[in-house]
């Protein structure tokens, strides 16, 4: 089971590391929970640290695959895309 690096002091704050939670499920490109976006997602939504998370996220561009803040790589790219563009 992957687990990202706490290398944050938010990070332990967030609910995707609450007990009972699969980590995996932010990872599916690396595991076999393809589908299963959506829980990640659903999990995000009420996080207390999501801006954190958004904010670590677009600003990291080896952060190329996983949900962060609720969001799919693809939608955090493209986020990067646009700030670069527009910034």
């Amino acid at each position: 089971m992957f687990q990202p690096p706490a290398r944050h002091p938010w990070m332990s704050e967030a609910a995707c590391v609450a007990p009972g939670v699969d980590p995996d499920l932010w990872f599916p490109n690396l595991h076999e929970c393809r589908g299963e976006e959506g829980k990640a997602i659903a999990i995000c939504g009420n996080c207390q640290v999501k801006p954190e998370c958004l904010a670590h996220a677009l600003k990291e561009p080896h952060l190329g695959f996983g949900i962060w803040a609720g969001l799919t790589s693809d939608e955090i790219r493209a986020m990067q895309r646009k700030l670069r563009r527009n910034p």
